[in-house]
């Protein structure tokens, strides 16, 4: 409520302050009914979303979905293998008090109530990532090899760039790309921090400054957000119907532009469709085969894409060092 209060103007702060706290000591009924209101209001989801969830969901699971997206979630930590077992994370982590469940979506993973990750044992020595479970399912989904060339097109804050580089380990290379130059550096921290190399630059993902020849790529492309909502509750809100095509346009672009630099029967996995599904969805998921064309052996399905074409070494110029390039400071806590 305080933080509430200290985002108005000072000779509103007593209006305001007085009226939530009447709204906490009697709070509104929530409204009853199914509509799209009604839900809206009992699940802090945005009407027109609820909509989009009623055009995917039988009626009976609109609210419960609605309502799970808007849940808190608990803190993830991706036990970062070059440095750590997720068994000895977890022993740290109760031996500091720390409340600590392994998550049953990946064995790298543990949850926390709450906590402030960075203050936690281990966080400095790179143990491990700040990581939501299904964040790392997607790496886990894109399956990179040791000693492979693997791209991550939209790669800030660093938390799948720095999995990715564990796995395909010093003999392969990985090149981490992001259109903002604070998120890009993000990248970097994260990677020193977790004891990881990669090859970080800041680009248009729709004009990437590459040649082809990556075994792997992976877009996280930008989207409404409503996937992160649960960590961060003003997303819940924050997208509007409007942006929806050209978010959908932008992710059709970087994806397309990045299947272009994979090898022969390179795989690329794609990740950002919180834009709800629908004319602009199914945009999305044809991206791969358009991308693809008619190219001789390209296939593609939901998630994954394998492609025939020509695969040319990447330029001299991407070093491995090429991060330190980047001016320091800036951006903001790692997450994902």
């Amino acid at each position: 409520m305080s933080e509430t209060v200290g985002l108005v103007s000072a000779r509103r702060r007593g209006l305001v302050n007085a009226v939530l706290r009447r709204l906490a000591a009697s709070p509104p009924e929530a409204p009853a009914g199914e509509g799209d209101e009604a839900i809206s209001a009992r699940s802090g989801l945005a009407p027109w979303a609820v909509a989009e969830l009623r055009a995917l969901l039988p009626s009976e699971e609109v609210e419960a979905a609605a309502l799970a997206l808007a849940a808190p979630a608990r803190v993830g930590l991706r036990a970062n293998r070059c440095r750590a077992s997720p068994e000895a994370v977890e022993e740290a982590l109760r031996a500091a008090g720390v409340g600590v469940e392994r998550s049953p979506l990946h064995p790298d993973c543990l949850l926390l109530e709450h906590g402030a990750p960075a203050e936690l044992p281990g966080f400095a020595e790179g143990w491990f990532a700040v990581q939501d479970p299904a964040s790392v399912l997607v790496v886990a989904a894109l399956d990179p090899r040791a000693g492979e060339r693997v791209l991550d097109a939209c790669a800030g804050p660093g938390g799948k760039t720095g999995h990715v580089a564990c796995l395909v380990g010093p003999a392969g290379l990985v090149v981490a790309a992001d259109v903002a130059p604070s998120r890009a550096r993000l990248v970097v921290r994260t990677c020193e921090r977790l004891g990881v190399r990669a090859a970080v630059l800041v680009q248009d993902g729709r004009r990437p400054a590459l040649r082809a020849g990556f075994d792997r790529a992976l877009v996280d492309a930008p989207c409404s957000g409503l996937g992160a909502a649960r960590r961060r509750p003003e997303l819940l809100w924050r997208a509007e119907p409007a942006e929806l095509p050209r978010l959908a346009d932008l992710q059709v672009g970087i994806l397309a532009a990045t299947a272009e630099l994979l090898r022969p029967r390179g795989t690329a996995g794609l990740l950002g469709l919180h834009v709800p599904p629908g004319r602009d969805g199914r945009r999305v998921r044809r991206a791969p085969r358009a991308a693809a064309g008619a190219r001789a052996g390209a296939r593609s399905r939901a998630g994954r894409l394998r492609r025939a074409g020509p695969a040319v070494a990447p330029p001299p110029r991407l070093r491995r060092d090429v991060h330190r390039r980047l001016p320091e400071g800036g951006g903001s806590p790692e997450v994902g």
